[in-house]
C-alpha cells in the first residue's frame, strides 16, 4: 500500500517523507472502541478497533467484528513498536495504523514534531491536511454526526471511524 523500506523503529514512510511516531505522553490518556470501515479500490471491510493510550504506551488493536479475533495489535512505548496478528504478514507496516491514528487525531503540535522530509500539516477547524509539496497525502476530518473520515487520495483509500460501545 505505502512504501516500506529501511526505517528506524517508530517511523512510518509516507509519500514525501516519514512520520516519526510521537511518545504516548504527548496525547491525552484514554481508551476507546471504534467501528471502522476501510474502503479501497478492492471493496470495503469493517473492523472493530480498540485504542488505548497511557503515558507509557499506545496500543491499537484491530478485530474482526463477527468473531472478535485479533487481526493486528500494534503498540508503541515511545522507543519500540511491537506488532502481532495475521495482518502483520500483509503489506501493512506495524507503524502505519499508529501513524494514521496520530496524524488524524493527536494534538497538532505533537504531530508537527513527527513530520520529516517535505511533509506539512495544516489544521483548519476539524479538518487536517497533510501535504508533500503540493500533493495531498492525507486528509482527516471530524464530521458533525460523530463520524471521522481519513482519506489517502494517492491510494484511493477512505477510512470511516465511529465511536462504539465496548463489545
Amino acid at each position: 500500500m505505502l512504501l516500506t523500506g529501511c526505517l528506524s523503529p517508530g517511523e512510518a514512510r509516507l509519500p514525501g517523507g516519514t512520520y516519526r511516531l510521537r511518545p504516548p505522553a504527548e496525547a491525552p490518556n484514554g481508551e476507546e472502541w471504534q467501528e471502522v470501515t476501510a474502503i479501497d479500490p478492492n471493496g470495503a471491510r469493517k473492523f472493530i478497533v480498540h485504542l488505548l493510550n497511557r503515558p507509557d504506551m499506545t496500543r491499537l488493536t484491530i478485530l474482526e467484528p463477527s468473531t472478535m479475533v485479533t487481526l493486528l495489535r500494534s503498540s508503541f512505548d515511545g522507543h519500540e513498536v511491537a506488532s502481532d496478528g495475521p495482518m502483520t504478514r500483509s503489506k501493512i507496516p506495524a507503524e502505519l495504523p499508529l501513524a494514521l491514528l496520530q496524524l488524524s487525531s493527536w494534538p497538532g503540535e505533537a504531530v508537527d514534531k513527527g513530520l520529516t522530509g517535505g511533509l506539512q500539516m495544516t489544521v483548519t477547524g476539524r479538518k487536517r491536511t497533510l501535504r508533500a509539496g503540493g500533493n495531498v497525502v492525507l486528509e482527516a476530518e471530524g464530521l458533525d454526526d460523530g463520524l471521522r473520515v481519513i482519506r489517502l487520495p494517492n491510494q484511493g483509500v477512505r477510512i470511516e471511524i465511529r465511536t462504539a460501545q465496548q463489545p
